[in-house]
């Protein structure tokens, strides 16, 4: 069986590449389940202290930022007025 293309291109249909392919994605997915089987995840503990650790960070840095920010409109809220 054939197609044939816009321009006479002919190209056979290949019915064994298409499960071909089926089967490489089932292959593909079983090897990510045996290597997400190897990880070595953190504890309950590690994970609710590095995630304190960045909420704590972050909140910090907002509000530096944003007394920076405070800090310039006053500036020039002085120099423009």
């Amino acid at each position: 069986m054939t197609i044939v293309f816009k321009g006479g291109i002919i190209r056979p249909i290949n019915p064994c590449g298409f499960f071909k392919m089926i089967e490489k994605i089932k292959t593909f997915f079983k090897e990510v389940i045996m290597e997400s089987k190897k990880v070595d995840w953190p504890s309950r503990r590690d994970t609710f202290v590095y995630t304190a650790i960045v909420l704590g960070i972050s909140g910090f840095v907002a509000l530096f930022l944003g007394a920076l920010d405070y800090v310039f409109v006053k500036l020039l809220g002085v120099v423009i007025f």
